[in-house]
């Protein structure tokens, strides 16, 4: 029985003699409109199947299992190209002598034609944008990554994800960027501001916000506490050093002030003179590595009256 055989939600009508020209690699399947290099490319992913797939042989009402299969491979996105039905050229081709000729009778008839054998079908998204090669597109375990971002998403008690997500097709100028990072804890605002930087410098045709894909492949989002916002490496938990306190977010929501302390030069070159003093050994959900002192001076930094427990509760508020 034959059982190593793919099924393909193939996106286009299969006419007599179609040549499919279908290329594999680990990940997904590769399907191109033309067998020639500028051909558009629009690709399959392999879905997260339980159903089993037969292969049958049908003869004189006779059915015949002759193979059967898991795999099914679908193609997710729109075609970001339309074309036009072969059998409706020839009659398109005619209608240059019916304008020319001008009788009301044939242009009626024509009309009538193309509403009832050549009905016009409107893709429901057009894509009017390449997606360039350089960035790697795959569709990940559905258990793990229910949101359209498919990025791995981290609340303060959630254990640490270890294993990353990239592979060996991510292209490699952009995983020396991401690995070659400053620093294991980054908000995404910096990082894109480094990947400006690196591909002037590589002179990649890559646009930066296109960064975030890839990054959640390399790291995973916090979601709340101290460190919300920041795109974290995998295997790593900043709530395990102190060092880790300039990556804090800070709320003023009486200032309307939103960022992360590293932002603010002056208080990270004060608290490093001092850091015992500042900062704390231990980290907890609402004040991370904060101490009182350091509260009061970003306080004081930013102008905002701190004279008592309610009005710190009222002004200020570390983290959600």
């Amino acid at each position: 029985m034959k059982n190593n055989f793919d099924v393909i939600d193939y996106p286009l009508k299969i006419r007599e003699n179609t040549k499919l020209i279908f290329h594999y690699n680990k990940y997904k399947i590769e399907f191109r409109i033309m067998d020639t290099l500028d051909s558009k490319k629009i690709y399959a992913t392999k879905k997260r199947n339980t159903d089993l797939l037969l292969l049958l042989n049908i003869e004189d009402n006779n059915v015949n299992i002759i193979g059967h299969t898991t795999n099914l491979y679908e193609f997710e996105g729109p075609l970001d190209f339309y074309i036009d039905n072969t059998d409706f050229l020839a009659f398109k081709n005619k209608l240059g002598n019916v304008f020319i000729d001008g009788n009301i009778t044939n242009l009626l008839d024509t009309s009538q034609i193309t509403i009832e054998k050549f009905p016009p079908y409107y893709p429901p998204i057009i894509n009017h944008y390449e997606m360039t090669p350089k960035i790697l597109t795959i569709t990940k375990n559905t258990i793990l990554y229910k949101n359209k971002t498919e990025s791995v998403r981290v609340y303060y008690n959630d254990k640490i994800p270890v294993s990353p997500l990239y592979n060996e097709e991510v292209d490699e100028d952009i995983s020396h960027f991401i690995n070659s990072l400053p620093c294991l804890i980054l908000p995404f605002s910096v990082i894109k501001a480094l990947f400006q930087e690196y591909k002037k410098s590589k002179k990649l045709n890559i646009a930066a916000e296109k960064i975030k894909t890839i990054i959640s492949m390399f790291r995973y989002y916090v979601m709340d506490g101290p460190f919300r916002n920041c795109w974290v490496s995998f295997g790593y938990d900043p709530k395990i050093d102190k060092k880790n306190y300039k990556y804090q977010l800070i709320d003023l929501r009486s200032e309307g002030a939103f960022f992360h302390l590293f932002e603010k030069d002056l208080i990270i070159k004060e608290v490093e003179k001092n850091m015992d003093w500042y900062v704390k050994e231990d980290c907890d959900f609402k004040n991370g590595f904060f101490k009182k002192t350091l509260m009061q001076l970003i306080l004081y930094h930013n102008h905002v009256k701190f004279e008592n427990s309610s009005e710190e509760k009222e002004y200020f508020d570390i983290l959600e």
